[in-house]
């Protein structure tokens, strides 16, 4: 019965599903913020965006006016053993209003701007739900058996990211998250022995308070592609997280006289199940400078939920007339059966430039999202079924800071839960499991019906924007002086040239011509 409470605790608010996409502007574009992401939400979606986030502190916060109804369908045993269904006056379930935040920063790093770390914290949309114990005719629902309330709860994600800037066309990043918080419910159980009462007779109901403390590791990455100045291409994963919880648990036990002279002896216990995986895609498309047009896709891993294991940490309940004493309670485990869900996402933003500092975002987006609950496990604990949600939204940038604003309607379609299709009874935690019972005893047929108006406001400021430094060639240093060139080799000895002597060649020998004697005048001789 004590650990019971555990398991009715921590899956209304995390396994029973991100009613809503998270975030002021991502949210006014219908979630349809993989390729496109570029501020501190990117966080959540795709850390590869925060690479364009540098520089610049956000903080937004929605309120979620969710409202659901259930109308439990009964079986009862007629005249003649003719088992007919009768209608319950229908509940109405509620939440406080809460205001679910986003807060982060993130700082450049390096001249050259390519590295972007930082911070920040924030928590999915996902309801505080209660649900009266009594229908309007005074009548105990069995929704009580399913959840009463959720307020006291306080449970964040807090996330360190880095970012790098490949190129001009690819980015990647990553973040190491912590799921860490509080729980805190109240619900019925039913101790009914189912031999002593008729089954969900309110004098056997034991009413609980349950705190568990969550911390929980877990990550993300994803990778942005921009193959032009037209398109972006993103995606993105996101791991479980696996969630093994301490709790305390405090319990009125029931006021049927059997439980007359018994006391609780114990309160600690342990919970162990896990919240899914995230797989996203989208494309982006820049048409003109000043609009930007997304589709994105969305897949999540509920499967990984299929059971909820509770251990008693030595719980004892001592003096219940006719059991023995102490009796111990025994590990629980819990069905939930939880099933994969898809989502598509169409959204995007057209900028106007009013002035040199002063521009206008107007956003508009939509999204259909699959059940993550199988109908014959939907209860009050985890309102679930295919959703629509239809969102608008307007920013107002100034000089370095921008306000934005958002307003988005989720509509679930209705389910219904025949009395023969439903598979969720009261534990009984006197024998530590579910009793196979009488038709009557299913808890969670009916007709269940939820919306949520949501209206969002946002704050960011540009904190850095100075332009990253291109590298500058590296100069070589002077090199030194070269070594003087060796002497000259001493010249080689001058040597005359020799003159070649023309020789005339030798005169062809010819015999001499014989002269004629010359007259010589006589002579006088003295």
């Amino acid at each position: 019965m004590i650990a019971t409470a555990i398991t009715l605790a921590v899956p209304a608010h995390a396994g029973g599903l991100y009613f809503s996409e998270r975030g002021v502007r991502p949210l006014a574009r219908g979630g349809a913020f993989v390729a496109g992401a570029d501020d501190i939400g990117a966080m959540w979606f795709n850390p590869a965006g925060l690479v364009d986030a540098q520089g610049t502190f956000m903080a937004d916060a929605s309120l979620m006016l969710f409202s659901a109804s259930f109308t439990p369908l009964v079986q009862v045993v007629g005249d003649a053993g003719a088992i007919q269904t009768e209608q319950l006056a229908t509940v109405q379930g509620s939440t406080p209003p809460l205001a679910i935040p986003t807060v982060g920063i993130a700082f450049p790093v390096g001249a050259e701007r390519r590295w972007t770390v930082g911070g920040g914290v924030f928590a999915p949309y996902t309801p505080l739900l209660s649900w009266p114990a009594t229908a309007p005719d005074g009548t105990a629902t069995p929704a009580r058996y399913s959840l009463v309330s959720l307020q006291g709860s306080l449970l964040g994600i807090f996330d360190l990211f880095a970012a790098y800037k490949v190129s001009e066309q690819f980015r990647i990043g990553a973040g190491v998250e912590v799921l860490a918080g509080v729980f805190q419910d109240v619900v019925d159980l039913d101790a009914n022995p189912g031999i002593l009462g008729a089954p969900q007779d309110p004098a056997y109901d034991a009413l609980s308070q349950t705190r568990a403390t969550i911390f929980t590791p877990s990550g993300n990455a994803g990778a942005t592609w921009i193959p032009s100045r037209y398109v972006r291409i993103g995606v993105s994963g996101q791991l479980p997280f696996w969630i093994d919880a301490p709790a305390t648990v405090n319990v009125r036990l029931p006021s049927a006289p059997v439980f007359a002279n018994a006391s609780q002896v114990g309160e600690s216990a342990g919970v162990k199940f896990r919240l899914p995986a995230h797989l996203r895609a989208g494309v982006e498309v820049r048409p003109i400078d000043a609009l930007r047009v997304e589709v994105s896709y969305e897949h999540q891993f509920w499967s990984l939920q299929d059971t909820i294991d509770i251990t008693p940490h030595n719980i004892e309940l001592v003096g219940i007339t006719g059991f023995p004493s102490p009796y111990s309670i025994p590990r629980i485990s819990i069905p939930r059966h939880l099933q994969d869900c898809d989502s598509v996402h169409l959204g995007g933003e057209y900028r106007i430039d009013t002035s040199a500092t002063t521009k206008v975002h107007l956003r508009l987006g939509t999204s259909f999202e699959t059940s993550a609950v199988p109908t014959a496990y939907e209860s009050p604990l985890t309102v679930d079924g295919n959703k629509l949600t239809f969102a608008g939204g307007i920013g107002v940038t100034i000089g370095r800071t921008r306000i934005d604003a958002t307003f988005a309607y989720v509509y679930m379609l209705p389910v219904d839960v025949s009395p023969t299709v439903g598979q969720l009874q009261p534990i009984n935690p006197v024998g530590g499991n579910p009793l196979p019972g009488p038709p009557n005893n299913v808890i969670n047929s009916g007709h269940y019906t939820a919306s949520a108006p949501i209206i969002g406001l946002g704050f960011q400021y540009a904190f850095d924007v100075s332009p990253a430094h291109k590298p500058q060639p590296v100069r070589p240093l002077p090199s030194p002086p070269p070594p003087p060139p060796p002497p000259p080799p001493p010249p080689p000895p001058v040597v005359a040239p020799v003159i070649p002597v023309e020789v005339a060649p030798p005169e062809p020998k010819t015999k001499p011509k014989k002269k004629k004697p010359t007259a010589h005048p006589p002579s006088s001789t003295p």
